[in-house]
């Protein structure tokens, strides 16, 4: 490295605050720029807790919202790997808020109500709807049918993590899995409204033998091409932290 650039100290994992502070980063723009520039599947990647997971999700979150600024210095702007010059909403969930809560479902619902609405999707819920123990699939349903195709970015971190929480629980286990299965179901029946959609998790809840799955949903967790898009190898630990010798092998 050419500049000597501050060492992440377990603060901020938002991507355009580590490029806007100067914090090292350990650039994966390419594999970004590629997996980015798919569409009309569902994407989904396991990795263990602490490996980058949420980090990459902000880096797609940047990307899809304001464009490849940021990216300027980075693979993705040095060598034009971005052909997109459209922004878009961008849905951006994270799951790990859903520890042993008594009234998951409500819970749940209530926060996907919020977040739909803070990426302008208006979701209408009747009387019933709200203080049901069942996903309300139809009301999400109409709101994304009102949507146009290929008009909206998907993001969800830590999926598994509801699941994971009760695992000791098994018929709170049973009745989370059935909401799970229903958000699943949405988002599968509506796969032609996300320009691109990514979610994370530490576990394999979503495998077709534990939820509803179809060819609209690639695991790339074990795929050679994105072994690297999360977590460190030692080549690049090698080549970006060498100048950190309490870091660097």
């Amino acid at each position: 490295m050419a500049d000597v650039y501050k060492i992440p100290g377990g603060g901020s994992t938002k991507f355009s605050l580590m490029i806007d502070d100067g914090v090292v980063y350990i650039d994966k723009s390419d594999l970004v720029a590629k997996l980015a520039s798919s569409s009309g599947q569902i994407y989904f990647l396991t990795r263990p807790r602490r490996f980058g997971k949420t980090t990459l999700i902000s880096t797609f979150k940047e990307l899809f919202t304001h464009g490849s600024r940021r990216f300027a210095n980075l693979k993705l702007g040095k060598n034009n790997l971005w052909h997109d010059s459209n922004t878009y909403n961008v849905l951006s969930l994270t799951f790990y808020q859903f520890f042993d809560r008594p009234n998951f479902a409500a819970d749940f619902t209530d926060y996907l109500c919020f977040e739909f609405a803070n990426a302008g999707i208006e979701i209408k819920l009747s009387e019933k709807e709200a203080s049901a123990q069942e996903f309300p699939l139809e009301a999400f349903s109409s709101a994304f049918d009102k949507l146009e195709d290929r008009s909206l970015v998907l993001l969800i971190d830590e999926y598994d993590t509801p699941l994971n929480q009760v695992l000791h629980n098994a018929p709170e286990f049973k009745r989370r899995r059935k909401i799970m299965e229903q958000f699943n179901t949405l988002l599968k029946d509506h796969c032609a409204k996300f320009r691109f959609a990514f979610i994370t998790g530490i576990g394999r809840f979503l495998d077709p033998g534990n939820l509803p799955a179809s060819s609209n949903f690639v695991d790339i967790s074990y795929q050679e091409e994105y072994a690297a898009i999360t977590g460190f190898t030692q080549q690049e630990i090698a080549d970006n932290l060498y100048e950190y010798p309490c870091l660097a092998p």
